[in-house]
């Protein structure tokens, strides 16, 4: 379970990764609404622990459980401010050495599985900003291969199987082409390109990959008429998915146990329009609109709970608020989220 869209959202490294991570659709009021009688409390939150010396914290990816915990940290190293790959496992910190990835200058991680394998990104060229997708599994660091020898690769997600999703991206071109793709499991050392009928789509970024192995990426540039997500099922014909009736420009920023989160554009009269939570149910092909008071919806769990900007919504409508501050980023199945409070890692609990 990764912070696609999202992550999503979040750093990033270059043309390319910034291309990848843009942000769903822009809206004029999609800022965090004040609170409001409908919210039923505060979540408990608690700051994770971090490096000394960091300057700030977050967290970019979960494992369902919520046992596992990855993300990142801004620490002064007496001379220098450096990036620092994070790994938590029951809440106790562990600092990834990244040196195996070496040269580099950058290193992005993004997801981690339930079995404790981390998956990222490393950037190598300040000039061409090309990065290489990697896993690090008991320890070792694999670099992921691209669809062709000098592709750019990033790696935004991982499965409990261990399968990973994310983009190649063709860089000898201008404008620079996107491929989803992933890195199954089952063959080590080897990718697949996300197809539509067997050809390649035009432009799709890789966003999020279930248990089960269906995938989920996004088609078409961000606010261009041909955005939107799409579905590759674990068997049978993929599909895309829409907005509900009244909205366009449908973004996806999760996937988890049939359920899709993320957000669409509603008209709202008068030449103005807002981004509006949407959520989606996979096993019966319904869009719901979740919220027009929240922007956009970041996690997913496999009861249907969205994380959003500054709560958790529930699927009866119930609104476990977080904070003003808080920018969950993932959401577990136990009902924990995690995230960032003023620019520190933290956990809720008991929402």
């Amino acid at each position: 379970m990764s912070a696609q869209g999202r992550l999503l959202r979040g750093t990033v490294v270059g043309l390319a990764a910034a291309t990848m991570f843009a942000v769903g659709p822009v809206a004029a009021n999609a800022a965090r609404p004040k609170e409001s009688a409908s919210l039923a409390g505060a979540c408990q939150m608690r700051f994770l622990p971090v490096p000394v010396a960091a300057e700030s914290s977050s967290v970019t990816g979960a494992d369902h459980t919520g046992r596992f915990l990855v993300g990142q940290a801004t620490v002064f190293d007496g001379t220098a401010s450096v990036v620092e790959s994070l790994l938590w496992t029951d809440g106790r910190l562990r600092t990834l050495d990244t040196s195996a990835l070496a040269p580099y200058v950058g290193v992005k991680v993004t997801d981690v599985n339930s079995n404790g394998a981390v998956v990222g990104y490393r950037t190598t060229d300040v000039t061409t900003f090309h990065s290489d997708a990697w896993v690090r599994r008991n320890g070792r660091y694999t670099l992921l291969p691209g669809l062709e020898p000098d592709d750019a690769t990033m790696a935004v997600a991982i499965n409990s199987a261990g399968d990973i999703i994310g983009t190649d991206v063709d860089l000898s071109v201008s404008p620079a082409v996107f491929h989803a793709v992933i890195w199954p499991a089952e063959r080590p050392g080897t990718v697949r390109e996300l197809t539509i009928d067997g050809a390649s789509p035009p432009w799709a970024i890789g966003i999020d990959i279930d248990d089960d192995g269906t995938a989920l990426a996004m088609l078409g540039p961000v606010t261009t008429p041909d955005q939107r997500p799409y579905i590759w099922p674990a068997r049978g014909q993929g599909y895309p998915l829409t907005g509900p009736t009244g909205t366009t420009n449908p973004f996806a920023n999760a996937l988890h146990g049939g359920w899709v989160a993320g957000a669409a554009v509603r008209d709202t009269g008068g030449g103005f329009s807002t981004s509006a939570v949407v959520r989606w149910h996979l096993p019966d092909r319904t869009a719901t609109l979740v919220s027009t008071e929240y922007g956009d919806a970041f996690a997913v769990n496999r009861y249907g709970t969205v994380a959003v900007l500054g709560a958790l919504i529930h699927r009866n409508g119930r609104i476990s608020a977080l904070g003003d501050s808080a920018q969950p980023a993932v959401l577990s199945d136990r009902g924990t989220a995690a995230g960032t409070y003023s620019g520190s890692a933290v956990v809720w609990t008991g929402c």
